[in-house]
């Protein structure tokens, strides 16, 4: 590791300013597995509504909210992660 010292016992930053940029891409992926209960009474709020692929939830819709808290979590890696540029 270029951040890390031959014996490992400090770390710093690596200097990035003589690199040229380059395109990345990242992507991930995700599961959560709500206990039955949950699905139920999600399902049950549903009612009229016509969109079965979002739950809402007495705070709003869950999974736009989910999306929005991993793009806004994603943007803050370098915040999140040490010595990440």
């Amino acid at each position: 590791f270029t951040h890390i010292s031959p014996g490992g016992d400090s770390a710093t930053m690596v200097d990035v300013g003589h690199k040229t940029s380059t395109r990345r891409v990242a992507r991930a992926r995700s599961s959560v597995v709500f206990p039955p209960e949950v699905i139920i009474a999600f399902r049950q709020n549903l009612g009229d509504q016509s969109n079965e692929d979002e739950l809402i939830g007495p705070k709003g819709p869950i999974f736009a909210t989910a999306k929005i808290a991993g793009i806004m979590g994603a943007k803050s890696t370098s915040e999140l992660i040490p010595l990440c540029h």
